[in-house]
């Protein structure tokens, strides 16, 4: 399935609840879906990224990997240090069994 940028306004919405009932930093999770969703959108599999590359390519780049690797390199940096700035480090994984109601 080929998504583009736009899917960031889809999944903010559902990021921003899931932060919130989680008491997670709500900057920390849109930075994390806006990088994410930045990262796929210049993907070779989605469609802007097939666009970005026919651009590339009628500008005479003809290999799109070493703008593409890099580009993709920022976006996890950019991720890792909102994850640590914004206490991601902090979150505990939930005990998914006291949360499930008994039967």
């Amino acid at each position: 399935m080929r998504v583009g940028p736009g899917v960031a306004g889809l999944m903010l919405p559902i990021a921003m609840v899931i932060a919130v009932e989680n008491k997670f930093s709500v900057v920390m999770m849109a930075i994390m879906v806006i990088a994410g969703a930045l990262a796929g959108g210049l993907s070779p599999a989605s469609v802007s990224g097939l666009v970005a590359s026919k651009l590339a390519l009628e500008q005479g780049v003809t290999n799109y990997m070493p703008i593409y690797i890099p580009y993709i390199c920022l976006m996890v940096s950019e991720a890792l240090i909102a994850y640590f700035i914004f206490g991601g480090f902090k979150i505990k994984k939930a005990d998914i069994d006291s949360e499930c109601p008994e039967k």
